[in-house]
């Protein structure tokens, strides 16, 4: 039939973003939507070249179609498991669990940029986003034997680190009340009983 008609609607806070689509639909009559999204970040660059790299990233994507991407998606996905997958005979729930917490591994590694892999990966806000020491231990091997360069990335992102952690440790003898394990992405430790980031640091650190 013909094209139905529908309307847009979007409502933008500092926590979120919804697009609303409307129409009214004949039995048996379906819309179909496709939704594309771009995520930047930068620790040297504002809000505003942000927003514009987001809007490049749009213009030349969405020309090319959503299916275009899948398919991209899919041989990404496709090589992730050739090289990744853990298979476990004649037990179905585990099979399924452990390759839902590879796939996790793979959405949080992949593209971690040198900027570290978090606690939460893209699964949760949980930890603040903090990155874990026990990093090396967990994930790490599983980067080597499986992906060196997503291995590497992670690296980079721990020698990034050095200075700030240097800086930290000179003036450890003055506060002892911090948690070592955890580190924000600047480099500095922090603790459950105070929480630090790029805009509120623990003491000895940046």
């Amino acid at each position: 039939g013909g094209t139905t008609e529908f309307t847009e609607h979007s409502t933008v806070t500092d926590d979120r973003v919804d697009h609303t689509v409307s129409a009214y639909l004949e039995k048996d009559e379906a819309l179909h939507v496709d939704k594309f999204a771009s995520f930047h970040t930068s620790r040297r660059h504002d809000t505003a070249e942000m927003l514009a790299r987001c809007v490049r990233a749009l213009h030349h994507l969405v020309p090319r179609g959503a299916d275009e991407l899948f398919w991209e998606q899919r041989e990404f996905l496709d090589a992730f498991w050739e090289a990744s997958d853990v298979v476990v005979h004649a037990h179905p729930l585990l099979q399924r669990a452990i390759r839902w917490n590879l796939f996790a591994l793979a959405q949080a590694s992949s593209r971690s940029d040198g900027l570290g892999i978090s606690a939460k990966g893209v699964s949760g806000n949980g930890y603040s986003g903090h990155y874990f020491w026990d990093t090396e231990i967990y994930v790490l091997p599983f980067l080597t034997y499986t992906n060196p360069q997503w291995a590497r990335n992670a690296l980079r992102a721990r020698v990034s680190m050095i200075p700030a952690a240097r800086r930290r440790a000179a003036g450890d003898a003055a506060d002892r009340h911090h948690d070592g394990a955890r580190a924000g992405g600047h480099g500095n430790a922090c603790g459950p009983a105070n929480a630090c980031g790029p805009g509120n640091p623990r003491p000895g650190g940046e």
